[in-house]
Parts: C-alpha cells; structure tokens; sequence
C-alpha cells in the first residue's frame, strides 16, 4: 500500500516510525519505508506500507551442484511451502533493521556426488579411490562399490540439514616390494636372499 501525501515546507512535519506506524486504512499494515522531497514550498511525502510477505529471497548452489540453499527474508510470514519442497530448515533468526521485524529462514537439500580421488602407491600395484557424497540426513551410504574395489573405510557427517558420506576403496595385485638379505657363510662367500611382496 502507497501513500503520498502534499503539505507546505512551513508545516510541522512528523514522520512515520518504520515497523510501528499502521496504514490509515488498514491497522494490520505497518510502515515500511517513507520518501520525503523538500523543493522550499511544498513537502512531498510517500509512505510504504506492508502486511506480510516475502522481502528477499537467494539461491545458492554448492558442491559442484549437489548441495542447493535457499534463504528467505519475511516479513510476518513464512515461505511459501511451494518453494521449500524436500528442503529442511537448517536456520531461523529475527532482526528488527530500522525498527522493521523480519524473519530469516535458511533451507537446505543435497543429493549426489561432491568429489572423486584416486591414487596409486606400491609402485603402482595398489590403487586406492575416496568418493564424497551428500544427501538427505536420514539417507544411508549412497555410495556404490567401485568395480573390482573393495571397501576399506566409511563414515559421514551431519551439517545443517544434510549429511555428507565419505567411503575408501582400494584394489591392487603385482609385486609391491623386494628385499635382498646377504649372509657370510664363512669360507662359502656371500649369500643372497630375495623377498616378494
């Protein structure tokens, strides 16, 4: 709701107080934002007024696209439930800048791969891959074996509203190392031993 107003520069001029002053029409409606323009002869005046509603929303996207976050900024309401399907709510907190009272909701949904590593030790005969995934808190290991790996380690962890799992697996054959012992066998010279891994 917008309301502008004219009176004389030499008027006494009392302005709304943000957040507390209601619409003249409408006592559920409370100042928003109020413009004034002196020109020396007449004072134009516009008011804002608000009931409820969205002020503010961002879309963040993280993790290569599998973590995604929404905030919403209202006023004296809640975000549509449109809007936040198969999110969950990770924060909420109220301010009140200039006087106006809004509720920041934060809301959180992850599904898919973040990352991949490999590598290889033991001279190559042992190779080894980490894959990180996320989804929803309650989801179990989403993680498929690797083929011809096997599951050496897995864990996850818990963080606003989605959970993040972490699994190792490792696959290797061939020769990993040698070793050589030498012996002095008194009068029948040196002899050599050779140990495969």
């Amino acid at each position: 709701m917008v309301y502008d107003y004219i009176q004389m520069s030499s008027g006494a001029y009392s302005p709304g107080t943000i957040g507390t002053t209601q619409a003249p029409d409408d006592a559920t409606c409370i100042l928003r934002t109020e413009q004034t323009e002196d020109d020396g002869t007449t004072r134009q005046i516009r008011r804002v007024f608000i009931n409820k509603g969205l002020l503010q929303q961002v879309d963040e996207t993280k993790n290569n696209g599998a973590l995604l976050l929404k905030t919403f900024v209202c006023l004296n309401d809640i975000p549509n439930p449109a809007l936040t399907t198969g999110y969950t709510l990770i924060s909420q907190r109220t301010e009140s800048p200039n006087g106006l009272e809004t509720t920041t909701y934060v809301y959180a949904k992850g599904d898919g791969k973040i990352s991949q590593d490999d590598t290889t030790s033991n001279n190559g005969a042992l190779l080894r891959r980490t894959i990180r995934h996320i989804t929803a808190p309650s989801a179990v290991n989403p993680i498929a074996t690797p083929s011809g790996y096997t599951l050496v380690e897995q864990a996850y962890q818990d963080s606003d509203g989605h959970r993040i799992w972490t699994a190792s697996y490792a696959k290797g054959t061939g020769e990993i190392a040698r070793e050589i012992d030498y012996n002095n066998s008194g009068d029948q010279g040196t002899t050599g031993i050779t140990r495969q891994k």
